[in-house]
C-alpha cells in the first residue's frame, strides 16, 4: 500500500500546513493555518470549507464533544459548531490572548493548553453547547448480521434521517424514521454496511452485516 493524495478543495490564505483533525461519524474534519476548518468524507477525497462564522483562521487545535466540535484559535478564541461545520460561534471570555494550541473535552469540561499560560478548564454547559439528543447506546439495531430485515429503534422522539451506506460511501437506502423502523435487506449484496440518523444537530453511524 502506498499514501494517496486526498487533498481536493483544499486552500491555503496562511502556512501550508494541517495542524489538527477529527472525526464526527463519517466525517472528516481539519483545522488549517490561516484557512479555517475544512470537511471531507472518510469515503471521499474531496474538501470543502466550514468556517462559517469564524474570523480567526489559525485554527490550531480542534476536539469533539459528542457530535458538537470545539476548535481552539489565535489570539485565545475558541470556537464552537453544532451542525457539522454549518456555522460557528465564538467564546473567548476568560482566555489570555495567545494561541489555544491544543484541546481536550472529559468529564463535561474542556481543557485549553495556550502558548506560554499553561492550561485552563471551562465547563461545556457555560460554552453554550447544548446537550446531544442522540447517544450510540440509545439505539439499537437487530438482527446484526441480518439476512431479509433490519429493526433500527431509537429512544428520541425526533424524527430523524435514516441512510444506508456501503463500504465505499454509496447511498442504498435513505427513510426518515422516528422511534422505530423496519428496512427490508433482502435485496442488499453481502457484505458491511454503514447505518446513519441525523437530526439538525448532530449525525450517529452505526454497523451491521448483511449476510
Amino acid at each position: 500500500m502506498s499514501w494517496i493524495n486526498t487533498y481536493n478543495g483544499l486552500f491555503f490564505q496562511g502556512p501550508n500546513q494541517i495542524s489538527s483533525f477529527v472525526i464526527i461519524g463519517t466525517n472528516v474534519f481539519a483545522g488549517t493555518e490561516g484557512s479555517g476548518v475544512f470537511k471531507s468524507n472518510i469515503y471521499d477525497t474531496n474538501w470543502v470549507a466550514v468556517d462559517s462564522g469564524i474570523v480567526e483562521t489559525m485554527i490550531h487545535s480542534l476536539a469533539v464533544d459528542g457530535t458538537n466540535i470545539i476548535a481552539g484559535t489565535f489570539n485565545g478564541y475558541i470556537y464552537y459548531t453544532m451542525n457539522n461545520g454549518a456555522s460557528w460561534s465564538l467564546e473567548n471570555v476568560g482566555l489570555p490572548a495567545t494561541d489555544v494550541i491544543s484541546l481536550l473535552v472529559n468529564g463535561g469540561n474542556v481543557y485549553a493548553g495556550t502558548g506560554g499560560y499553561g492550561v485552563w478548564k471551562r465547563s461545556i454547559s457555560e460554552l453554550g453547547i447544548k446537550e446531544n439528543t442522540l447517544k450510540n447506546n440509545n439505539i439499537s439495531i437487530y438482527p446484526n448480521p441480518t439476512k431479509d430485515n433490519l429493526t433500527i429503534e431509537t429512544t428520541s422522539t425526533k424524527e430523524q434521517k435514516l441512510e444506508i451506506l456501503n463500504l465505499i460511501g454509496q447511498t442504498v437506502y435513505t427513510s426518515v424514521i422516528t422511534k422505530k423502523a423496519v428496512v427490508k435487506t433482502g435485496a442488499f449484496a453481502s457484505g458491511v454496511y454503514f447505518i446513519k440518523l441525523s437530526t439538525d444537530k448532530e449525525t450517529v453511524v452505526k454497523k451491521f452485516v448483511k449476510e
